[in-house]
């Protein structure tokens, strides 16, 4: 954990004192350009999620699950967000959202699914941008989770377990300006992330964390579009 802490101290200071340092030249194009990021504007914001991956085997008590061709995997995020950019490149707003995993392996007879609920706030900033059309931005969101897990074997009945927990998150977003009005970003989630149980949707250590954020995208991808609202 100690360690942990180290190296959030030491990627939180990087990002932060790199997102404040960036000059306005450096960013001029947005504020004296297009309407996005620009102070006082309002945003809908679609994030989305979808896998097929297959879980890893550490995530589960009996390493046997994952034995076998009969396994499938599927997973699927919808969070809905609004935003308002308070200043010019820095948003804040809120969110909720759903999120759906199963994991079924046929020639033992086993299931688990999990399903997420959760609502929470969030803020933004645009620290690079590049003619226009390609930014940067990191996110740090905070949200409070419900999950339900379900578990059905062939030697037991359906077993049902839920739980609460606080999750934070800060992620990477690379962004696309399609329009002034519309934007679509690749999301690198939970680069740092903290919950407050290890009874999770992404089966994260409790406390703090420093994650593979490309092993996250490759294995539950994460897009989105921003548009506009005024």
């Amino acid at each position: 954990m100690n360690v942990l802490k180290c190296w959030f101290l030491v990627v939180a200071s990087t990002v932060f004192s790199g997102i404040f340092s960036v000059d306005a030249q450096n960013f001029g194009s947005v504020n004296s350009g297009p309407s996005f990021a620009k102070q006082g504007s309002h945003w809908l914001n679609l994030n989305l999620g979808l896998s097929f991956m297959n879980p890893n085997a550490a995530n589960f008590d009996d390493p046997f699950l994952m034995t076998g061709e009969n396994r499938r995997n599927f997973g699927i995020i919808a969070q809905p967000k609004f935003q308002v950019f308070i200043k010019d490149r820095l948003g804040v707003g809120f969110h909720l959202g759903t999120a759906f995993e199963e994991f079924e392996n046929e020639e033992i007879s086993f299931k688990q699914n999990k399903n997420n609920y959760f609502v929470g706030v969030q803020g933004e900033y645009y620290f690079l941008n590049l003619n226009d059309f390609f930014l940067m931005s990191s996110e740090l969101d905070l949200g409070y989770h419900w999950m339900q897990q379900k578990v059905n074997t062939a030697a037991s009945e359906i077993n049902t377990s839920s739980s609460n927990y606080l999750k934070a998150g800060l992620s990477v977003n690379l962004n696309f300006v399609l329009h002034d009005d519309w934007v679509l970003y690749a999301k690198f989630f939970d680069v740092l992330s903290y919950t407050s149980s290890e009874n999770n949707f992404f089966d994260y250590s409790k406390g703090l964390q420093l994650n593979n954020s490309l092993e996250n995208f490759v294995n539950f991808p994460q897009f989105g579009v921003l548009w506009k609202l005024f």
